[in-house]
């Protein structure tokens, strides 16, 4: 199943659209001299606004792109994407990376994925936000699944309560080597304390265990306080 497949169940409630339309820079695919410059410059300016936790005028600044015939690249999509989710504006996060999968030109990057799934979760979208996990390990675009991308499935998955794929994506990290980040044992834990259950407990264990892979030195013990915490 492809994330973009169902994409349009974040939508069914009615949120602000964003004004970013491909059409306002439709046919202009050799861009005015200068473009590469002013792109440049309005990348600088939207990551500044994104790591501010303005994503509000991240968005206005990435939107004046078409305004301008000015075609964004992969890190103004990168920047604006994570700038919504982090703000947790996930329906306009997954507008816009609904927008970049009709830019055939255009291959999202480790980054950009991981703030996709992570807005995927947030919408209670556990399935799309695992789906676009896998798409990033069958492509071809040279990088691989990373720490966030990997955690923010996990997150999905445990706030969702599905512990077969939780417990499934841990062991696919330790085999990797990679150490969940606190908001995945954050995630994690917060689905033992909410529901209980045997699988949510051996998640939170797996995490715990200071001799796997996971528990990733310092949030190991992170995690064992997690484990104590919730069985108080």
């Amino acid at each position: 199943m492809k994330a973009g497949a169902t994409l349009a169940a974040a939508f069914r409630t009615p949120a602000a659209k964003t004004t970013w339309t491909l059409g306002a820079v439709e046919g202009r695919r050799l861009q005015s001299p200068g473009a590469a410059e002013f792109l440049a410059h309005r990348n600088a300016q939207i990551a500044r606004c994104a790591r501010g936790g303005q994503w509000t005028l991240a968005l206005h600044l990435f939107q004046e792109l078409g305004r301008h015939s000015v075609l964004p690249d992969v890190v103004s999509w990168t920047s604006v994407i994570s700038s919504c989710s982090r703000a947790r504006q996930w329906r306009t996060a997954l507008r816009l990376f609904a927008e970049l999968r009709l830019c055939p030109e255009l291959r999202p990057n480790v980054v950009l994925c991981s703030a996709a799934i992570s807005a995927f979760g947030a919408g209670g979208l556990w399935a799309s936000a695992t789906s676009l996990l896998e798409e990033l390990h069958a492509s071809d675009m040279g990088e691989r699944p990373d720490v966030a991308a990997y955690s923010a499935a996990i997150s999905a998955c445990a706030k969702a309560a599905r512990w077969e794929h939780t417990i499934g994506l841990l062991a696919l990290m330790q085999g990797l080597r990679l150490a969940p980040n606190t908001a995945c044992l954050t995630a994690v834990a917060g689905g033992l304390l909410s529901c209980g259950g045997r699988q949510a407990k051996v998640a939170l264990e797996m995490l715990a265990d200071p001799s796997s892979d996971a528990s990733g030195g310092g949030d190991g013990i992170t995690a064992r306080a997690l484990v104590q915490a919730a069985e108080e």
